[in-house]
């Protein structure tokens, strides 16, 4: 029953109390209860421990009676889960819609059935929407007050639902088909006919415009279309107009208005050209109001994707801010908030958590703070013993070997260089282009050469500044080269639409 540890470790704090709740208010589920705190405590799914420990019940009963655990679990979560979603709440009323109907309370059905056809036409939930205009005819036919033109509207009602679900359905063809190219594309092969197969799909969007569009779902998948097609491009600019757009629809349509995970994402998704364009002001900006808009939201929802993913966004950020600000009180405050963080939202997200980790270890050694860079760096890779191999990985062992460098432990720097040596020699690890260009500088250190210019044009800020110092300039000038608040662009179409964002 891996299936079942799998379930188990997935829960988040909060579903799990509900779970824990539920087993217990049955003293019929007591056993039960008691395998689901055994599960919950393992960290590998131990089958023969788990025998041993409920030694006077078989095997075959005790596999059967996990099946039932799982069964319970699921059927917990159905309805912990019931209320949060809006296709429960429709589900429910159409059951209701229909009871009333059977019990010839057709007043009563009638004015649910219409909350029905509302609720489920803003939310675009078509089969509901269908099932409550067929409620409307049944109703109406029951009470005997059915009419030619009655009839006729119920038809158009029908083909307008029936021309929605048909568009979707063609747009979202184009989507599967976009996203397996972008996959295809990034994942596997760079090969031109993928790329042009993609631009084509973005640019009969493009070309078609999106005024055509009846539905918002239908317009969701084609911004999408277009922010693939501009990504695979190349074209930041364009990338970012278009989530521009796509934050709008999410902010403004009902069907979006509680899909905050989406919201989060398409708006951190306008960081990246702000960034590029080193933007830093603005995306200050845009993070004051991620923070005001989302922040509430997560502390009522303490457990959720959502809040890791906010998290994970506000700290990766708020760490790229100041490397241009290196303001010491700010790191030391944001260190404090991660601290706080990291005991609870970020627990049981590895990944997130050792990702933030690495990032606080780049900004501290630019920084100065060697001392607490260290630490960070050891946190990160206690975290990442199962992805050694990993890119990030092998640059948090440049990063060590950079940290020593500078504090002038020359033997642990050479035991380290001689380690990392090793494990590209027997292939455990390897470099890319930018960690080749690094780990060359570091062997020609670790021989005592005299180093010679060394040029580096690549996209990675931290890397031209750990070249710049081993090449003999000062680490506060390599730093304050890279990260010139002198050419912050001021932008001042994304201020007016902050301006728009803060109204909303």
């Amino acid at each position: 029953m891996r299936s079942l540890f799998k379930l188990v470790k997935s829960l988040h704090p909060s579903e799990k109390r509900y779970v824990n709740l539920k087993l217990q208010s049955n003293k019929s589920n007591s056993l039960l209860h008691s395998y689901f705190e055994t599960l919950q405590n393992q960290n590998e799914y131990d089958f023969e421990f788990i025998a041993d420990k409920y030694s006077k019940t078989s095997p075959k009963v005790l596999k059967n009676s996990l099946r039932n655990l799982y069964s319970n679990v699921l059927k917990y979560l159905r309805s912990y889960n019931a209320n949060s979603h809006d296709e429960s709440v429709l589900a429910d009323m159409l059951r209701d819609v229909r009871i009333l109907q059977d019990k010839s309370m057709f007043d009563e059905a009638g004015k649910l059935n219409k909350r029905l056809l509302k609720q489920s036409s803003t939310l675009e939930y078509f089969y509901y929407e269908k099932e409550a205009i067929r409620n409307k005819w049944n109703l109406s036919h029951l009470k005997g007050e059915l009419s030619h033109d009655f009839t006729d509207e119920i038809e158009e009602s029908f083909s307008e639902v029936i021309e929605k679900e048909l568009e979707i359905s063609k747009i979202n063809i184009n989507y599967r088909r976009a996203v397996t190219l972008y996959y295809e594309y990034f994942f596997y092969e760079r090969k031109e006919e993928t790329k042009q197969m993609l631009i084509k799909l973005a640019d009969s969007i493009k070309n078609q415009g999106m005024a055509r569009l009846k539905s918002a779902k239908s317009m969701m998948s084609s911004y999408e279309i277009l922010a693939m097609g501009s990504i695979i491009q190349g074209d930041i600019l364009a990338h970012h107009n278009v989530r521009k757009d796509q934050l709008k629809l999410l902010l403004t349509s009902e069907v979006f208005e509680k899909d905050y995970l989406s919201q989060l994402l398409v708006l951190s998704n306008l960081f990246t050209y702000l960034k590029s364009v080193k933007s830093i002001k603005i995306l200050k900006d845009y993070m004051q109001y991620m923070k005001s808009y989302f922040l509430p939201l997560v502390e009522k929802n303490a457990d959720g994707v959502l809040t890791e993913k906010y998290y994970d966004i506000y700290f990766q950020n708020q760490v790229h801010i100041q490397n241009w600000y290196l303001n010491n009180e700010v790191i030391n405050q944001l260190l404090e908030e991660f601290k706080a963080v990291s005991k609870k939202e970020f627990k049981r997200n590895t990944l997130l958590l050792s990702r933030v980790y690495l990032s606080f270890a780049q900004l501290l050694i630019l920084s100065g703070d060697y001392k607490q860079a260290l630490r960070h760096l050891i946190e990160y890779q206690s975290l990442s013993l199962d992805k050694k191999n990993s890119t990030n990985f092998v640059d948090s062992e440049l990063h060590l070997l950079m940290l020593y460098h500078l504090m002038g432990k020359q033997d642990v720097f050479d035991k380290g260089f001689e380690t990392i040596k090793r494990k590209a020699r027997i292939e455990v690890i390897a470099f890319n282009d930018d960690q080749n260009i690094l780990f060359d500088v570091f062997h020609s250190i670790y021989k005592g050469e005299k180093l010679g210019t060394i040029d580096y044009n690549g996209k990675k800020s931290w890397l031209k500044i750990y070249i710049d110092v081993l090449s003999g300039i000062s680490l506060k000038e390599a730093v304050k080269v890279q990260f010139d608040s002198s050419k912050f662009l001021h932008l001042p179409e994304e201020k007016t639409f902050m301006e728009w964002l803060k109204k909303i």
